[in-house]
């Protein structure tokens, strides 16, 4: 006995992407391919989004970032999964995008930092009311007064967290945006409008 099949058709993958970019007026799109793009196979799917222009990709484990990286996957890869200090190697050695959401995960990235002169990218991820993994919103203006200043004190600050800010003006006005939502959210009693 034969079991289901999932026939994909990467012509058609490529279509629909096209279809959400005329949607979103051109914003960039991440294509989250984690669970081997759940189970349409990771490599050649984001290889084929690659090739129009899809330049950011989700993955929840470093492992599937890797091995992305080792199909052939140039973009951008945000590893969604919980920040783990041990993961900071890889993460440096294949060019990953980490996650981090508290200010352990910030001293961390720190001491990296200090031992070895780099660190990767990282995303502050907030919590935006799923309540499954994000720095609380409450908490979002003073862990990005602290970032900021972590990341003044450090000689090259553009691997530190992105969006890199490569300007001070840059790093205000992402200062005031997360006061503003914070704000945002307070007025609304807890909903984004």
């Amino acid at each position: 006995m034969i079991g289901p099949k999932a026939i994909i058709h990467l012509d058609n993958l490529i279509h629909n992407y096209q279809l959400i970019k005329e949607k979103v007026q051109n914003k960039r799109v991440m294509a989250v391919v984690k669970a081997n793009a759940y189970g349409h196979g990771a490599v050649p799917v984001a290889k084929a989004l690659e090739s129009v222009g899809v330049d950011w990709f989700g993955v929840f484990t470093p492992e599937e970032g890797i091995a992305l990286r080792q199909g052939g996957v140039l973009g951008n890869i945000l590893v969604f999964c919980r920040f783990n200090r041990q993961f900071l190697p890889k993460a440096m050695e294949w060019n990953l995008t980490l996650n981090i959401t508290s200010e352990d995960d910030l001293m961390d990235l720190k001491e990296f930092h200090a031992a070895t002169g780099s660190s990767p990218a990282v995303h502050i991820k907030i919590d935006t009311g799923m309540t499954r993994l994000g720095l609380p919103v409450e908490t979002a203006s003073s862990f990005f007064k602290l970032s900021v200043m972590l990341v003044d004190n450090q000689r090259d600050d553009k691997h530190y967290y992105t969006p890199a800010a490569a300007t001070s003006t840059k790093r205000l006005d992402l200062l005031q945006l997360v006061i503003s939502l914070q704000d945002t959210i307070q007025e609304d009693s807890g909903h984004f409008r």
